[in-house]
């Protein structure tokens, strides 16, 4: 995070410490890990007493106030409900926009695992360190359901294509995308499930993945018609590979046919595009 978002935090951090109803707090997002820099906005998370929860909420702007923050946004997330909230907190400082994602919940009856290294402060010592895991970032029971999603996507492809509806298509598309990328992670299998974003980026920045951004970069018939055959192709190594890897089958019967009822698709619309 940049300078100035360090010094909110820490004048926002002061005021909820002496509030009584926040029993703790400790780092959320990308905050205090790799993935943060000058550009990050900060993801707090407030554990309070659940039974000051609903009289917290309807503070909780005024102590951004008292902090000296003064927002010009104060937007609540869709998945607010009674015992969790977030508020995305926009606001000016030396003339500039800033983001400061609030996150708050109810004390559950059980500690609050967190790693320690997250934590910012905890006066009820309710945050606790999870505990020692064995479990594997990647299990491969859903491999071959994976794999498939594809080739259906792969296949309606051909309707859309022969329809020219951009809109469809995209989405599709976008079905390829998150498919393909999750055999990626499979091949890895170091990478546990995360927000795609994320999951890419880290792929991607180990230098693997470079047809991904191929899936997002096709806005028409004629360019996806285009692309679909080295999508597919890159898709069949990799699928492959990642089934070997499991040791779970391949579905190589049901890939030859639907890439070969495709490319009738894929030949029409260049062949139009062609005249």
């Amino acid at each position: 995070m940049n300078e100035i978002m360090r010094q909110v935090l820490e004048r926002t951090m002061r005021v909820f410490e002496k509030d009584p109803r926040v029993l703790a707090a400790y780092a959320s997002g990308s905050m205090g890990t790799s993935d943060e820099d000058r550009w990050s906005d900060v993801d707090p998370m407030l554990v309070i007493r659940a039974e000051e929860f609903a009289a917290f909420d309807a503070d909780l702007r005024g102590l951004f106030e008292q902090a000296g923050v003064q927002p010009i946004l104060w937007w609540p997330e869709r998945i607010n409900c009674d015992t969790y909230k977030n508020y995305a907190v926009l606001f000016e400082s030396d003339g500039r926009l800033s983001q400061y994602d609030i996150n708050f919940l109810a004390a559950p009856r059980e500690p609050v695992r967190v790693e320690p290294a997250k934590v910012i402060f905890d006066k009820a010592g309710i945050l606790q360190a999870p505990p020692a895991s064995n479990e594997p970032a990647y299990r491969p029971d859903r491999l071959v359901w994976t794999v498939e999603i594809y080739w259906i996507y792969a296949y309606i492809h051909a309707k859309y294509l022969r329809r020219r509806g951009p809109f469809h298509l995209i989405a599709a598309q976008h079905e390829l995308f998150q498919a393909h990328l999750e055999i990626l992670r499979a091949l890895r299998g170091d990478i546990g499930p995360d927000w795609w974003p994320i999951v890419a980026r880290r792929i991607h920045r180990d230098g693997g993945g470079q047809i991904l951004l191929d899936y997002l970069r096709h806005v028409d018939a004629p360019a996806i018609a285009r692309a679909l055959p080295g999508q597919l192709a890159q898709f069949s190594r990799d699928a492959r590979a990642a089934c070997e890897k499991w040791s779970v089958p391949y579905p190589e019967m049901l890939a030859g046919k639907i890439a070969a009822d495709l490319q009738k698709a894929i030949d029409e619309i260049i062949q139009e595009t062609a005249r």
